[in-house]
């Protein structure tokens, strides 16, 4: 994986690794709210990474 697209992803896989524990301990609402917090947290990482590399990674020139 590139370092660059690291960080988001692992804020997305623990993220959900945590609220999956809470749905299994039927915690809905706090894990609605983890997974929004998460998105929001991987997206802002996402933003960080420079301009050119994200633009190969979304397939635009």
């Amino acid at each position: 994986m590139q370092d660059e697209y690291r960080k988001p992803y692992l804020i997305l896989f623990n993220g959900v690794t945590d609220a999956l524990e809470l749905i299994r301990e039927g915690r809905w609402a706090e894990a609605e709210t983890k997974l929004m917090r998460i998105q929001q947290q991987a997206e802002a990482a996402y933003v960080d990474v420079p301009g050119e590399i994200r633009r190969l990674y979304d397939g635009k020139k």
